[in-house]
């Protein structure tokens, strides 16, 4: 899912990385298994492909995420949609029912 993603120009979004060896180590420990991604990809292998995804989180959602999502979505042409700490993203098509909010991490 990760490298079909990235074929369409998905890459990875980090905060405050200083330099190359840390962000290569960032971006394979911790961006990679983010909960909701781990979460899209389970629900993708175990439910049929008219049933909408539905993700209930206790934190915020970041950016990464966001962008990740709003792909996946695209790329399967199913909903997805993300209870955050914050808001209700309901992702179709590629678009996200927040519009992208300002304050995404």
């Amino acid at each position: 899912l990760l490298n079909e993603v990235k074929n369409r120009g998905y890459r990875y979004q980090t905060l405050h990385v200083t330099d190359e060896e840390e962000e290569a180590e960032a971006l394979s420990s911790s961006a990679r298994h983010h909960s909701e991604k781990l979460a899209v990809a389970f629900g993708l292998l175990n439910t049929q492909k008219c049933v909408p995804l539905r993700i209930v989180k206790s934190i915020s959602m970041c950016k990464d995420c966001h962008t990740f999502i709003k792909l996946v979505s695209e790329m399967t042409g199913r909903e997805i949609v993300v209870r955050d700490r914050k808001r209700l993203h309901r992702f179709v098509n590629g678009h996200c029912s927040c519009g992208d909010f300002g304050n995404l991490l």
